[in-house]
């Protein structure tokens, strides 16, 4: 069957291109609607992934608390052990040497004068801050306290006699006997007096002096 549109022509055009237009708007309807669920979709994805995220650091900040107390135990028993493992070094050092220390010990007695008497014999490490040069970032040096530790033995000891100039001299005679011995004196730097004090026997009421010396170990002999 033929049909025959007899409308003007300027009407078929307007019909055509209101057509047109009505598909456009249907596309670009059909784009928005695409692009806005999109972003719904992705607005709900975020959303329910950021609920997960703030539910997980919840889950893990309760656990963190949780164990905190542990962990805090466990570093003060590395920290513990660290100390213990290092004493250890040393007691081990001295014992790898207690022939020498023996000898040591023997050479002492001999130096000790009579009315002097020894009550402790023990190593101990020292810190102090000494100047020295330092290498500054631009290459330029400076002098700066810088800690330095060292080992070193400290006696402690006691002398009797009637004067307290004869007991000051008895503790000097002994640090001489100790310098001048070689053998003896051959690990350390120096000897000091680092302090002395009057006492009084509780039952006789007998006065004496007690003190303590302190020698520096050689470098590299502990």
């Amino acid at each position: 069957m033929i049909q025959i549109n007899l409308l003007p022509e300027e009407i078929q055009k307007a019909r055509k291109k209101r057509s047109i237009s009505l598909k456009v708007n249907v596309v670009a309807i059909s784009v928005v609607a695409c692009v806005g669920a999109v972003f719904v979709f992705l607005h709900v994805i975020l959303f329910g992934y950021n609920v997960f995220l703030n539910s997980r650091f919840s889950s893990l900040d309760s656990k963190y608390l949780e164990l905190k107390p542990e962990a805090d135990q466990i570093m003060y028993l590395k920290e513990r052990t660290n100390t213990l493992m290092r004493k250890k070094n040393i007691v081990l050092d001295l014992i790898e040497s207690r022939v020498l220390w023996a000898q040591k010990l023997n050479q002492l007695s001999d130096l000790i004068p009579g009315q002097v008497w020894l009550t402790n014999y023990e190593i101990k490490t020292k810190t102090e801050q000494v100047m020295q040069k330092v290498k500054m970032p631009d290459g330029t040096t400076m002098e700066k306290l810088v800690p330095i530790t060292y080992f070193v033995l400290e006696y402690e000891g006691g002398v009797i006699s009637l004067e307290r100039r004869e007991m000051l001299y008895l503790v000097g005679n002994f640090i001489a006997n100790i310098k001048k011995s070689d053998v003896y004196f051959e690990l350390f730097e120096d000897i000091e007096l680092v302090n002395t004090e009057r006492e009084k026997e509780k039952e006789s009421g007998r006065e004496y002096m007690t003190f303590k010396l302190r020698s520096k170990f050689k470098p590299g002999i502990i």
